[in-house]
């Protein structure tokens, strides 16, 4: 009775090995081509503000848009760093230190 438990397991495992090598290769899912990714619409739920019901909003951009948006944030932000460094240098350079 082993012995055929153990033929049933392996001739399952072989029938479902078979199964997915005869399928042709299927696309990942989300793998898109580069210029369906950048065209795709994504949009971002904003909340309203707090203790409001009013002034929920989505905001809708194509991911192209939004690498440019996040690009441009993020010099924004090291130009802002940079002149507080300065700003810190500066002041340490008066106060003769």
């Amino acid at each position: 009775m082993r012995a055929f438990s153990k033929f049933l397991v392996a001739a399952s495992m072989l029938a479902a090995a078979g199964s997915a090598i005869a399928q042709p290769a299927a696309p990942a899912p989300g793998v898109e081509s580069a210029t369906v990714s950048e065209n795709k619409v994504l949009c971002v739920h904003r909340d309203a503000p707090t203790g409001s019901r009013i002034g929920a909003k989505s905001i809708c951009h194509t991911m192209s848009e939004w690498r440019t948006i996040h690009a441009n944030a993020e010099q924004d932000m090291r130009y802002l760093e940079d002149r507080r460094d300065n700003d810190i240098q500066g002041i340490a350079n008066a106060a003769g230190q």
